[in-house]
Order: C-alpha cells, then structure tokens, then sequence
C-alpha cells in the first residue's frame, strides 16, 4: 500500500507497534524525523536532530525512538504525549560506541536490548535504559532478532553466509534507571504499589540538592526529576515527599497519582512544602509509618512527627539524627546519627531502650520481630522485643569504613547486604544462612543509606550504585536458576 509520501524518497520508516503511526526520516530535510499519521498520511509532528539520520526504529513501548545516523551517531528520543508541533521529543539520550554509519537498528521485544551495526565493522548490543554497551561484535554482522530475544541472524560477508545464533539473555536481572552520567547515590524507592521508582542522584556540586528521580517502574521510563536528597512515598502511593537538605532546608510533596502524571500542571515540579526546617536545623532523612499517617524527619537537632493529612499538630523529640526508622507496628525508632551511637528508642516519646556501636545502622524487619544493626565489618540479627541476638554476627568482607546498607524483603524471611560493597548477598532472617550471592555485571560500590530495596511483592531486589545506574535482580528467576544447579536454597536448608 501507498502512504502517500509526496515524492519524497524516505531514508527510512518504522511502523509504531500499534501500526498506528509511522516514524519518517524524510529526504529534505535531512536533519528532521516526523512521525505520520498511518490511516490519514498526515505529519503529526516532527523533531530536529543534531546529525543526519539514517536508520530509525520504535520502542516496543510505542513512546520512545531509537535514532541512527552517520560518525556513529545514536541516540534515543522520548516522544511527547501530544504529538503535535515541531518539537515532540526529549532531549537526546546518546548510545556512545560507534564510530562510523550506523546501518542496522533494532530492539528485542521487551524493549531492554537494542542491537546496531555500523560501517567501523562492528556490531553491538546494547542497555537501553543506561545505554551501556553490552557487547562488541566484529566478526559478524547482527541483522534481525526474534520475538524472544533470544535468536539473532547474523551474516557474514567474506566467504557470504547466513546463519541464526544465539544471543545469550542476562538471565534475572536488568537495569531499571540510569542518572545519565556516573553520580553517587543516598537510595532507591519503591512506590507502595509497585508503579514508581525513585533513584536519588548527589550533585556534582558540594553543598547542593541533587536529583531524584522519578521513574515508571514497570516500563523504565523517567517521568520527572525533582530536587532533593532522600524521598519517601505515602502508604497508598499517590504522593511523593522529598527532603532538601541544603538551600531550601524543607520536605515537599508531589502528587504521583495516575492521573495527575498522565496529565501534570504546569506548576507540579514545584510540589508544596509540608515541613519548612527551622534556623538552625538542617533536613536529612525521614521514614513513613506503616498507616501513612506519620512521617518521622531525621534533622541535625531533633526528629519530627509529621502527620502527612494535617489534622494534628507536629511534634518532636530532642535526638539529632542523621537517619530515623519506624518499626512497622510503630512501637519502635531507630535513630542513627554520624559518630554518634546508634539508638533504640520508644517511637512515642523517644526514650531511650538501648544503644548500639557508634557508625551503626538499624533496620526492622517488616513483621516487627527482628532488629538489624549493621555495622561496616558485621550485621547482629536481634530479636526485636528481647534484644537477645538471634545468633552470632554475620561478618562483611573488609572494605572501606562506610557502614553498607541492609534491605529485609516484605515477608521478613531474608535480609540482603553489599557484604563487600559492591557484591550483594542473600541471608536467612531466621539461621544467618547465606542462600545466594548477587554480582553485577559491571560492579560499583552501593553504599547509600537506602542504596537496596525490594519491590512490595518480593520479586526484585534493587540496588542504586555509585555509577548512576540502578540494577534490579528477579529473584524467584534466579532461584529456578540455581535450582537447576541443585543449590535451590530450600533444599540447601533440608
């Protein structure tokens, strides 16, 4: 069927997912990409690049396009919801490695793998949310991928052949949100419901907020970037407080519901302030209770109970804080704070219970019955109500004197801990059994005070390293996995 391209000779076009749109690069002029409606031909909008395209191809999220051109040129463009006008998309997101006319472009159909040839006889696979290079092929010339992502067809041009081979998955794992340069982190958060993630970017500046940002969990699609240093959600996901520590010494509120997203006002990057920091007192961490109802604020003279629907008045305690943890069934807080020791404290009027090593971190587990005081070479497993240890401490790899974080997952059954900063390792709650061992692919130190999280239904475990990148392992894959090796964890246990 004719699309009527008015004469024009297009270099390349790309039916959308949906066969709804096409994605044109017109022969005049050469800089341009449009995107066509397919029923009516009509240009719907269009976008400038900085070089010539020649190659493009959609993201199986039909929102995103991978665009290619000449001098190893690739980058990847967000479209805009509306698409109308003469600038429909983001600001390029580069894949840097080419060197010469990229000539084939495509995606894997779960959108997380784009594969390139270029004319500096390479081809290459490649991380569509971080935009790393995966792999560097130049033997072979990649041409197609099946629906499964798992099959290539690869050609080779001296002696001709045409063969499939297969392209080996990362099995349990992917990168789920990318800062866009290597930038150290406080954390990574969840959305209660799992929709949202925030990763929290440092500044490159000393003494400056830096970037958290805010992105679709499910697809790995960054929504919005606001200022802060550390971030909580409410108990039914629909808003997103930040905590600026620096200049504006103050936690503001977002409103992430649906809706609100799909659709954002004008003024929504500016949130509204819940908590103004006092002269003197400086914004670092908070925690929400189980309910929702309170949000405890770590500050440098006091922490502060917050009630996030403004019925009652705020109150606090006198306990400087660099970090504050509510235990879920609100009896208990757990304050920590820089060369100070850790403390354990009745959440209602802050008494204290017992102290712990200076330098220490606490973490209760979900169902309040275990207490987690990690230190940089150990983790004590306590039980919450006696304080009695569970059993002897588990010893961390030596490394840097930076305290690591810990994780429990949501039925409190395992802890996770970057036992030698980089490295991540699985325990059981219960015996300090270590059931699994997480590598990355490309290693980093995870040091942030929230740098591990599960996500609310237990199946991935992130981790936010000191690169900019955010890392996700599926964790009931990599059981089967290691099941298949007769190391099942359960078995292990038997």
């Amino acid at each position: 069927k004719t699309c009527g391209l008015n004469q024009r000779l297009p270099r390349d076009v790309g039916f959308s997912p949906d066969s709804k749109q096409l994605a044109v690069l017109p022969a005049r002029p050469r800089d341009t990409v449009e995107i066509w409606d397919a029923d009516t031909r009509e240009v719907q909008c269009s976008f400038s690049m900085s070089f010539n395209p020649h190659r493009v191809a959609w993201h199986p999220d039909g929102s995103r396009l991978v665009v290619g051109g000449d001098r190893g040129r690739l980058e990847m463009r967000m479209l805009a919801s509306e698409r109308t006008g003469t600038n429909c998309a983001s600001a390029p997101f580069p894949f840097s490695g080419h060197l010469g006319y990229i000539d084939h472009l495509m995606l894997s159909a779960d959108g997380s793998t784009a594969i390139t040839y270029a004319w500096d006889a390479s081809s290459m696979v490649w991380d569509s949310v971080s935009g790393r290079a995966l792999l560097r092929e130049q033997r072979l010339i990649l041409r197609g991928i099946n629906s499964t992502g798992d099959r290539v067809i690869v050609r080779r041009e001296r002696p001709p052949a045409e063969s499939v081979t297969a392209l080996m998955q990362r099995t349990g794992y992917r990168t789920v949100a990318w800062a866009g340069e290597a930038r150290a982190t406080q954390g990574v958060w969840v959305s209660p419901d799992g929709r949202l993630g925030v990763m929290h970017c440092e500044s490159t500046v000393a003494g400056i907020d830096g970037d958290c940002l805010l992105w679709d969990f499910s697809r790995g699609v960054e929504i919005a970037r606001v200022k802060g240093v550390w971030v909580q959600f409410s108990a039914d996901s629909q808003t997103l407080f930040t905590f600026e520590r620096y200049a504006e010494n103050r936690v503001r509120r977002y409103d992430v519901s649906v809706e609100t997203l799909a659709n954002p006002p004008a003024s929504w990057s500016e949130g509204s302030v819940v908590y103004q920091g006092r002269r003197g007192e400086k914004v670092n961490t908070g925690s929400m209770s189980a309910d929702g109802r309170t949000l405890a604020i770590a500050a440098t003279d006091s922490v502060i109970f917050l009630d996030t629907l403004g019925e009652n008045p705020t109150r606090s305690w006198r306990a400087p804080a660099h970090y504050v943890t509510l235990s879920q069934n609100g009896k208990w807080a757990a304050t920590s704070r820089h060369h100070d020791p850790s403390v354990l404290r009745t959440a209602h009027d802050g008494r204290v219970v017992h102290t712990f090593a200076k330098y220490s971190l606490m973490k209760f587990s979900p169902d309040s019955r275990w207490l987690a005081v990690v230190t940089h070479d150990a983790v004590q497993i306590h039980e919450l109500e006696s304080l009695l240890p569970a059993y002897p401490p588990v010893a961390l790899a030596a490394g840097s004197d930076v305290t690591p974080p810990l994780e429990f997952s949501p039925d409190s059954q395992i802890f996770a801990v970057p036992y030698n900063r980089t490295h991540v390792r699985l325990y059981e709650t219960s015996t300090g059994r270590v059931l699994a061992t997480l590598s990355p692919p490309n290693p980093a130190p995870i040091i942030g005070g929230h740098a591990l999280t599960f996500s609310p239904d237990g199946q991935w475990l992130l981790a936010a390293k000191n690169d900019g990148e955010t890392i996700a392992w599926n964790l009931p894959v990599i059981r089967r996995e290691l099941a298949k090796l007769g190391l099942n964890w359960e078995d292990r246990k038997k």
